[in-house]
């Protein structure tokens, strides 16, 4: 159930946060928009104390990317994800992420992953400060990507997303998930943890990725 709160309530350490009227505010809601601005979703704005729309909307995406019921409420769980030993790994993922840059696909290399349809592979390092590459496959009604991110020499974060539209008058269906590849081993991101994983194509796309890391260090 979700609490409302007056403004300027003292003791406020860890309350559950959403969107109310009036607005939420305190010093936990400044820790929580703090950890998002650390994550390079500057779209909130400032850290002003106050949990409206914009902040909702980034714990929505936060939540999408580290595995959490996306509902924009601010629970035990975040918090929990804010204060692990994993946050000091994905945070500067997540910022990389929300920073990144992409040009429109180009003709790029055909790559074929396996199980999975062809797409285009290529190199949008140049475009960001960091070294990055896009795997890419559209069709009429769905589209994929994968954003593989270097992180440091033996890291990377890699974010898959879909969009499926059948039909022009349909809301497009769109799905997001994360994970993160550190000396050879995979992991999801799921409930706000690194659980490990066996996915051959991810892996395959990342040894792919890395050949082409050293070629163009």
């Amino acid at each position: 159930m979700v609490s409302f709160y007056l403004l300027g309530q003292e003791n406020n350490s860890k309350r559950i946060l959403s969107v109310t009227s009036p607005r939420i505010y305190g010093k936990d809601v400044i820790y929580v928009q703090e950890q998002l601005m650390k994550m390079g979703f500057s779209e909130i704005g400032a850290t002003d104390g106050y949990y409206g729309p914009k902040t909702e909307k980034a714990i929505k995406e936060l939540q999408e990317l580290v595995g959490l019921e996306s509902t924009g409420i601010v629970t035990q769980k975040e918090y929990d994800f804010f204060e692990s030993k994993i946050s000091d790994l994905i945070i500067p993922a997540i910022y990389k992420y929300k920073n990144i840059k992409h040009p429109v696909i180009p003709k790029g290399e055909k790559y074929k992953m396996p199980g999975h349809r062809d797409g285009i592979l290529f190199d949008i390092s140049k475009d960001n400060k960091f070294s990055a590459y896009c795997f890419s496959i559209v069709d009429d009604y769905c589209s994929e990507e994968f954003l593989i991110i270097k992180i440091n020499e033996t890291s990377y974060f890699i974010v898959y997303e879909e969009t499926y539209q059948q039909n022009e008058n349909d809301s497009p269906y769109k799905f997001k998930k994360a994970h993160f590849y550190n000396e050879n081993a995979l992991y999801i991101l799921q409930d706000g943890k690194l659980k490990e994983e066996k996915n051959i194509n991810i892996e395959a796309l990342i040894q792919c990725c890395e050949k082409k890391f050293r070629v163009n260090k």
